[in-house]
């Protein structure tokens, strides 16, 4: 049975990385135990590094990033995940650009994604993000070149080659092999196959 907590202090949520955005991996607890307000888990990540804790957000942002000339790109130094800044914020992981962008502007409007007008997701400049949609977002990525533009077997993630999906298709069309046979034959998962049968993949062959 687990060791229940005592009075009204949360678990904490860690993600192994020092909240102060030094990118550090910090220290885990031996035992269940409260620490400054929270509690955490044998095993567990605390928050902060030793002697790291205690200085407002706001600060911890700023000592965190690269301040340079008002249109240029100011680089997050911190912690990331994604390829976005990330910084721990009273037990929870927020994203820097959004945090820079709230900072600068107040709280983003309900709905609303938080999107870099440069491409460039390291970038915490508040000149440099807008509040935007899905739409905005998907047509964001491909303008800065983000989105992958490569198919077939151009593309690096290929597990198969044109003229192998071809055969697979002839294959399969015949009726004398199963989607599990040509799967095995081709040394791929039978979804792989079931997606280049059913044309949910390699469409445009």
């Amino acid at each position: 049975m687990g060791r229940k907590r005592t009075g009204n202090a949360p678990l904490a949520e860690t993600d192994g990385l020092c909240a102060c955005g030094c990118g550090q991996e910090t220290p885990t607890s031996n035992r269940y135990q409260e620490k400054n307000g929270v509690y955490y888990r044998k095993g567990q990540h605390f928050t902060y590094c030793p002697g790291h804790g205690g200085q407002p957000a706001e600060d911890r942002f700023w000592a965190n990033v690269d301040k340079r000339e008002p249109d240029e790109c100011w680089p997050w130094l911190g912690g990331f995940r994604n390829g976005y800044g990330r910084l721990s914020i009273d037990n929870q992981s927020v994203s820097m650009h959004v945090f820079s962008y709230e900072l600068a502007n107040g709280a983003r409007p309900e709905g609303t994604w938080i999107l870099h007008r440069c491409g460039n997701k390291k970038c915490v400049n508040p000149a440099h993000l807008y509040a935007g949609n899905p739409s905005d977002n998907n047509r964001d990525t491909v303008v800065h070149g983000h989105s992958n533009p490569l198919r077939g077997s151009d593309c690096p993630t290929a597990k198969l080659s044109e003229s192998e999906v071809i055969a697979i298709r002839s294959l399969y069309a015949s009726g004398n092999e199963t989607m599990q046979s040509i799967a095995d034959r081709y040394n791929v998962s039978l979804t792989t196959i079931c997606n280049v049968i059913r044309r949910r993949s390699w469409k445009h062959i």
